[in-house]
């Protein structure tokens, strides 16, 4: 056998390994995070990216709680359902976390905890409660919650009622009309509301210190490399969407705009300094083409991994319990960092030998 293709087989093994990405993707999760007065609540089932920007629009929550100077408890509800929205002012305890879902479990920064989240969230709070099957938009939440806090006492009296669905129903509670929902939605942003959305919030992560990530700014992802040496932040390119995003050590990256479209991003090593010795920055990053894997409607991104020689294998699964044999394999692609080329489908070549 070709020694190159000995090489792209023990991709097959990488592949093969679990994750906690992989092994989160099985049930329905709780995400919860804590952002001063404002705490959220995610109900997912992938463990992936979304997550990350749902997070970003707690942050901006939370700054307009500060610039309202509203210190009373707010709570974020995301729900991946049947497109819905709710303002209420309720209750808010570990029955209402856990609704009728019992076979759910929460994951509060980064681990695993069991129904006891202790004083998550004890006591009144105003709701909001978003549903949906598509991406959750920042200026939802924040014009949602602006009217929430302005409209506080006409909320708190307010006596229609509204249900869910009985598998995703979390409470039953208080709820101002549709009509009046939709109104707020489709009216122009506020002056508070644009000044939140031109806020610069970044990527949740822990101990981020240099390398490759991104932050979000007026509907915009933009992808930085940070120095080791002075901090320096340099942007490499904007999104106007960022489906995923996965590291390769501390120094690259492969930027997911699409499902199935990439760009690899990778940080110089190189510092240049001035001629006195004095002062110094990082040199450009390498930033790819954008590269489009073929034949993945239906596939979700599982794995990315280097497999040594400026080689990253990338594997998508089939997007459902429903696998039929002989159909849904994995496609994995290999991507040639220095050659910056794409082989699209490795069962493919392995079969044409």
């Amino acid at each position: 056998m070709n020694p190159a293709l000995e090489k792209y087989i023990c991709a097959l093994m990488l592949v093969l390994s679990i994750t906690l990405g992989q092994a989160l993707a099985i049930e329905p999760f709780y995400v919860l995070k804590d952002f001063g007065n404002v705490k959220l609540r995610i109900e997912t089932v992938p463990y992936d990216e979304g997550i990350n920007k749902i997070i970003l629009w707690g942050q901006l929550a939370e700054n307009l709680c500060k610039a309202l100077d509203y210190s009373e408890p707010v709570f974020l509800d995301f729900v991946h359902y049947t497109p819905d929205f709710a303002i209420s002012y309720e209750k808010v305890d570990n029955e209402y976390l856990w609704g009728t879902n019992t076979s759910n479990f929460f994951l509060v920064d980064n681990k695993v905890v069991s129904k006891e989240v202790g004083n998550f969230l004890e006591g009144n709070a105003i709701i909001i409660k978003q549903i949906t099957y598509s991406r959750f938009q920042p200026q939802t939440t924040l014009k949602l919650l602006e009217y929430a806090i302005l409209n506080l006492h006409h909320i708190k009296s307010t006596q229609s009622k509204i249900e869910y669905p009985k598998k995703y129903q979390t409470a039953k509670f208080n709820s101002i009309d549709t009509l009046t929902i939709k109104k707020i939605l489709n009216s122009p942003n506020s002056i508070m509301v644009k000044n939140m959305l031109n806020l610069k919030v970044y990527r949740p992560e822990q101990e981020f210190s240099y390398g490759i990530s991104y932050y979000w700014q007026n509907h915009r992802y933009f992808v930085f490399q940070k120095s080791l040496y002075n901090k320096q932040e340099t942007v490499i390119i904007d999104l106007e969407r960022i489906n995923d995003i996965r590291k390769i050590g501390k120094l690259s990256a492969v930027i997911f705009d699409t499902d199935s479209s990439f760009y690899y991003v990778e940080q110089s090593g190189v510092v240049s300094f001035q001629n006195d010795g004095s002062g110094g920055r990082q040199n450009n990053p390498h930033l790819s083409k954008k590269h489009v894997i073929e034949n993945v409607r239906g596939y979700r991104i599982s794995k990315v991994e280097s497999i040594g020689n400026e080689k990253l294998v990338i594997c998508h699964t089939y997007d459902s319990m429903i696998r039929i044999e002989g159909q849904h394999e994995d496609r994995i692609s290999i991507y040639l960092t220095k050659e910056d080329r794409l082989i699209q489908d490795l069962n493919q070549l392995l079969k044409e030998q």
